[in-house]
């Protein structure tokens, strides 16, 4: 079988996406499967975790040269399966459904939440406005519900567009289906499945000499999703009490300039910026992971963490954040957006390696390598049914 998984970016530099993407890339290819990568924008071809990635030949998806590009592609490698990474982008989605050859499936993946996003949309708004009225305004209650009701429409309406157009839409937590009936699209749950993230497992790392005091943050650096500037908040607590404490944070951002004259600001010590760059030699250095999303889909970061003999300490937001935290068995689960329980729960696992162990120990006896192998037959499964479709 043979097939391309296609995004709007680059599989080297588009985060958790492009981790999933090759980590799932490398297992299929073990089961025997033929793999390609194909880049929605300008490049050239190139390779991308030892796979060929290709490009458009410009970035305009109406673009007659670009459409027979693509669909020569498909099929002089006679591709069988594409694995749509790019979600509810309706936009690119339609390019693959215009373009594609006959017989071609195509699988969906939506690496997002959708309920969270709802909920906390006004959060999301306010993270994204640096205009002091503006932010004001968003507070107001009938203000956000206008906000709210309009992204529910619109939610609903590329939702409803991916899933009519795709063979099967895949989400990241069996409660994101359930969460359909927020949008009134539970009748389309027959073209619908979930599959969590694998991680990288090459059994549990145990704590011990190796461990520092060290806290780490790995993401995008915004406001609005991610909402960082919680960080600088937290830290001030925290460090005061335990100046040997250390914070590095590893990602990039359109507002990491600005999180450091937060930090700054607050006379933080202890802090360090990594920028983008290769979590795992931290992960092993580390004993406490912080999470302070208002959307996350799954967290790919927080399982990585725990395999790393990290303890994550995570707002409860969503589905994806529950079931990769086991429910509050291999991490901290905090109710969203509650400072003081967050910094009571963080302090904790700072005082006490016992509690961080049993998490750790919760982690491990779930057995992760049997998960991946699971998660692997699910594809298998997947991908066979579709096929005879």
């Amino acid at each position: 079988m043979n097939i391309f998984f296609v995004h709007t970016s680059s599989f080297k530099d588009c985060g958790g996406i492009g981790r999933v993407t090759e980590i799932n890339a490398l297992s299929f290819k073990k089961y025997g499967y033929n793999i390609h990568f194909f880049i929605l924008k300008e490049g050239e071809t190139d390779n991308c975790h030892g796979f060929t990635q290709f490009y458009l030949k410009n970035d305009d998806l109406t673009s007659s040269i670009n459409k027979n590009y693509f669909r020569e592609k498909l099929i002089e490698f006679e591709v069988d399966i594409i694995i749509n990474q790019s979600g509810i982008n309706v936009n690119s989605l339609g390019f693959i459904v215009n373009s594609k050859t006959k017989n071609l499936k195509i699988i969906t993946c939506y690496h997002g939440a959708i309920k969270s996003i709802y909920d906390n949309y006004g959060r999301v708004l306010r993270g994204n406005m640096t205009n002091r009225f503006l932010k004001g305004l968003v507070d107001v209650e009938f203000v956000k519900n206008i906000f709210r009701l309009n992204y529910k429409r619109k939610m609903k309406r590329d939702l409803k567009f991916s899933i009519d157009n795709s063979h099967r839409f895949i989400f990241l937590s069996e409660g994101y289906v359930l969460e359909l009936e927020l949008y009134n699209l539970s009748y389309l749950k027959s073209k619908v499945d979930y599959v969590h993230n694998q991680i990288k497992y090459d059994g549990f790392v145990k704590t011990g000499a190796i461990k520092k005091d060290n806290l780490l943050y790995v993401g995008r650096i915004n406001f609005s999703e991610k909402q960082c500037d919680l960080l600088p908040l937290i830290w001030d607590r925290i460090s005061r009490k335990y100046p040997n404490l250390s914070l590095k944070i590893i990602g990039d951002g359109d507002r990491l300039l600005e999180l450091k004259n937060i930090f700054k600001t607050n006379d933080a010590i202890g802090v360090e910026y990594l920028g983008y760059t290769n979590p795992f030699p931290h992960y092993e250095e580390a004993s406490i992971l912080l999470l302070t999303s208002a959307i996350e889909g799954f967290g790919l970061v927080l399982t990585e963490a725990l395999n790393y003999g990290v303890v994550p300490i995570a707002f409860n937001v969503s589905s994806g954040v529950r079931e990769a935290l086991m429910q509050g068995k291999s991490g901290v689960l905090v109710n969203p957006f509650d400072l003081d329980e967050y910094v009571t729960k963080l302090e904790e696992l700072i005082l006490d390696k016992n509690v961080r162990m049993e998490f750790l120990r919760n982690h491990n006896e779930s057995n992760p390598s049997e998960k991946n192998k699971l998660i692997l037959e699910k594809w298998s499964h997947i991908f066979s049914q579709i096929k005879k479709s």
